[in-house]
């Protein structure tokens, strides 16, 4: 028996910082926005950057299009987002505790990992018209201020056309590259190395 604490495995430390920052702080931060967004609260200055006044209206009427969207998915959006918080608070939490070795918190953090993961996976699956509307108000933000700022407008719309084409496409890819983090997560914290790491911390000695 030794006071020295035992190491970490360094694909332990790799799934404890994910969760701790990605899933948890970043997760966090992005349930908070989208429930706020559907309490009502505005992010966005839908024209702000624009000065011509067709332009101006045309990102206001898409921006506007989005808020419908989001209105309209509000029953099933916003409890998920509800769910999101909370959880990405536990993770949070849990993170930190298994950071020092709390086994407990190993446990629950692999539960709230594949709980993240399917409510993801859920609320991309029943907010599809947010989704699509906050794209569109992008694109159209972005294609009007280029053409201010003296782009070709023919080059602009073939531009804005592949990234419409690519969205949907693009956003299913991150959504799979999120979920497979998640399982190489889970792996991480369930590998028998990861798994001796944790039973040595609670073989250790107490301190004082």
């Amino acid at each position: 028996m030794t006071n020295e604490a035992p190491r970490k495995p360094w694909y332990l430390v790799v799934a404890l910082l994910a969760c701790w920052i990605g899933f948890g702080g970043c997760g966090l931060a992005n349930a908070w926005e989208g429930v706020e967004r559907y309490r009502g609260v505005q992010f966005e200055q839908p024209a702000a950057d624009l000065t011509r006044e067709d332009d101006r209206a045309a990102a206001t009427a898409a921006y506007n299009r989005w808020t419908a969207a989001v209105e309209a998915e509000r029953p099933r959006g916003f409890p998920l987002a509800v769910a999101e918080l909370v959880l990405g608070l536990a993770m949070f939490i849990f993170a930190s505790a298994a950071w020092l070795g709390r086994s407990g918190a190993r446990r629950a953090l692999v539960q709230v990992t594949l709980a993240q993961a399917a409510l993801v996976i859920a609320t991309f699956v029943v907010t599809p018209r947010s989704r699509a509307g906050q794209l569109d108000y992008t694109l159209e933000l972005a294609s009007r201020g280029a053409i201010e700022k003296g782009q070709p407008r023919e080059q602009v719309e073939m531009s804005t056309r592949g990234a419409r084409m690519f969205g949907g496409p693009a956003s299913i890819a991150v959504l799979a590259i999120r979920t497979l983090v998640a399982v190489l997560v889970v792996v991480a914290l369930t590998r028998p190395r990861a798994l001796a790491y944790y039973e040595a911390m609670n073989e250790r000695p107490n301190e004082g």
